[in-house]
């Protein structure tokens, strides 16, 4: 394992992500670990999804949350057994989200809890692996190079300039939520149909003739169309740069490359899954010095789209086997 420099240290892992947890209004987490039973009668929506040597069972208490992920999950579902975990998302009597991983509460937080879920997922499709971290990134990959992840926080324009590479031929690695394995610091599939939110409609129906047949839902007040992208990695890619996009009408095209803290924090603010064990931490820090990061203010996806896939293109294929 390499060992991380100066510049950063385990201290600044954590001492970032406590203050990314001060600066928000989450109340203290008392159900993790806390056995779940599930209610009698059926779930909203249950399914099973197609892993790396797993299929495991999903099973959604309530409409509102079924309706979402019934066509965020449809390219993963495959007929048949389960065969791994079983994983529950539901709603608690307080009105929070909750993910149980085989009757035992692991996540909790505010809001619809689709991103509990996909968090839950990236690390449950592929069981067998350990990881450096979950990123809050799209992640895709230019056929023959490596991949760039396009981290953020909600609505930066992750996903939206993800669709305007892969309408250039590059292969969706994780629409959401980007695995980090530690040891080969590849970034793992977890290829959900990819959520579009209404503002980047247009630009969508301009690169994807049948991305309008997709049926809007309502989430959180947003309307959003679940669109399954047309390639998507079945195996590991190198992370050749990290891009943080911000899409700002008339304000051209403009790349700063951003040091190893500044990516550090920007990925705590993003919402970013820390290493579920410490002696990970510091291959953490030591893969963010290795790793290119920018910061992009943009006003133009094709120019956009070029900058992003000349990260990728250029990276060596070091494709997992």
């Amino acid at each position: 394992m390499a060992a991380a420099s100066s510049e950063l240290s385990d201290a600044d892992l954590l001492g970032l992500l406590n203050e990314q947890a001060e600066g928000t209004d989450e109340p203290q987490v008392e159900r993790i670990g806390e056995n779940w039973t599930a209610p009698h009668g059926a779930p909203s929506f249950d399914c099973v999804l197609a892993g790396d040597g797993v299929a495991p069972r999903v099973r959604v208490w309530g409409d509102l949350l079924a309706g979402v992920l019934r066509r965020m999950l449809a390219p993963l579902v495959i007929p048949g057994p389960p065969a791994g975990p079983t994983i529950d998302l539901f709603t608690t009597d307080d009105d929070r989200s909750a993910v149980a991983l085989d009757g035992r509460v692991v996540q909790e937080g505010l809001g619809i809890g689709w991103w509990l879920l996909v968090r839950q997922l990236a690390r449950s499709l592929n069981p067998d692996r350990e990881w450096l971290g979950i990123l809050h990134a799209a992640t895709v990959a230019a056929p023959g190079g490596g991949a760039v992840a396009i981290a953020g926080v909600s609505g930066s324009g992750k996903t939206t300039l993800s669709g305007a590479l892969l309408a250039r031929g590059a292969i969706l690695v994780s629409d959401d939520a980007t695995p980090i394995e530690a040891g080969t610091r590849l970034a793992w599939p977890c290829p959900l149909a990819m959520g579009v939110k209404e503002g980047s409609w247009p630009v969508f129906s301009s690169l994807f003739n049948d991305f309008l047949k997709t049926e809007p839902v309502s989430v959180g007040g947003l309307s959003i169309r679940y669109y399954p992208a047309p390639r998507v990695a079945c195996s590991g890619y190198p992370v050749a740069a990290l891009l943080f996009p911000t899409w700002t009408p008339g304000a051209g095209h403009h790349a700063e490359r951003l040091a190893p803290r500044e990516a550090l924090a920007l990925l705590a603010k993003s919402g970013m899954l820390p290493p579920a064990s410490g002696h990970h931490i510091s291959e953490l820090l030591a893969w963010l010095e290795c790793v290119p990061a920018w910061r992009l203010t943009y006003s133009d996806h094709d120019e956009a789209a070029s900058f992003a896939w000349q990260l990728c293109a250029d990276a060596p294929a070091l494709v997992s086997p």
